[in-house]
């Protein structure tokens, strides 16, 4: 049976982000790095923002056929989209909502991810983080779901 390609298709899908048309649309700074983790864990300079993270939450298989090789693979990953306060928090808030609004018109662009996944799609997308507390972060979390048949 193929694998499922977990690194292949999180660095494809950081290709398409930081390649994509319109990523820093309606922005007042260009996005400045598009990479792996958990912004709760991984720190990240002051300088390096707006950043958007990419992190692996899990994957769920369901066989499609009994008795068949093949099986239906969703995995769920978190987009963060993070801001920097750079001036009043409801300017940094709405900085955060145009970078999750470009996010999620990339990933509808190419939902096959050029072919690397069946179908793509943001699920969901909060705006009422925790980032707030004690931070000067604005974030958005796209919560996105990705689909691959595998045989």
């Amino acid at each position: 049976m193929a694998q499922v390609g977990y690194r292949t298709i999180i660095d494809n899908l950081k290709t398409a982000i930081s390649g994509g048309t319109g990523l820093n649309t309606n922005l007042s700074r260009v996005v400045m790095q598009v990479v792996d983790g958990d912004p709760f864990i991984v720190p990240i300079p002051n300088t390096m923002y707006p950043t958007i993270m990419v992190d692996l939450m899990g994957m769920e298989e369901e066989w499609s056929d009994l008795g068949n090789s093949r099986k239906n693979i969703t995995l769920t990953l978190n987009i963060y989209c993070l801001i920097f306060y750079q001036g009043t928090s409801a300017d940094s808030d709405k900085e955060a909502h145009h970078l999750a609004d470009n996010v999620e018109q990339i990933i509808r662009a190419d939902v096959t991810l050029s072919g690397t996944v069946d179908w793509m799609s943001p699920a969901s997308t909060d705006f009422a983080t925790g980032f707030k507390d004690g931070v000067h972060l604005s974030c958005a979390v796209i919560e996105l779901k990705i689909f691959k048949l595998i045989s």
